[in-house]
């Protein structure tokens, strides 16, 4: 029973690992603060909530799904009294260069 149990929380945190994704994230600010995040990713914006930190808040937003290449993103909150300065972020997706010349070695 005790090795069931271990392996399912093997398989369980595997899969947590698998499923990560690269996120642009904030720092934290105080919770309640903020009613939005603003992100635009190469000219389109979204809104999205803040997402619990463990000292406050964040805005997080997941780039897993964007293109090979350059990209821009910025962001900005909000609250019933305005809106921050955009804050940018550049970044490359670029994926791994493929092998070649496979080979037996003794």
């Amino acid at each position: 029973m005790k090795k069931i149990f271990l392996t399912a929380i093997f398989i369980v945190a595997s899969c947590g690992v698998a499923a990560a994704a690269p996120y642009v994230v904030s720092d934290d600010f105080t919770a309640g603060v903020v009613d939005t995040c603003i992100i635009n990713l190469d000219g389109t914006t979204v809104e999205a909530e803040p997402v619990a930190s463990g000292s406050g808040e964040r805005c997080v937003y997941d780039v897993s799904g964007v293109s090979e290449g350059s990209h821009n993103i910025t962001m900005k909150t909000k609250n019933v009294w305005g809106e921050t300065n955009a804050v940018p972020f550049d970044f490359t997706k670029a994926l791994p260069p493929s092998i070649s010349n496979l080979r037996l070695e003794p």
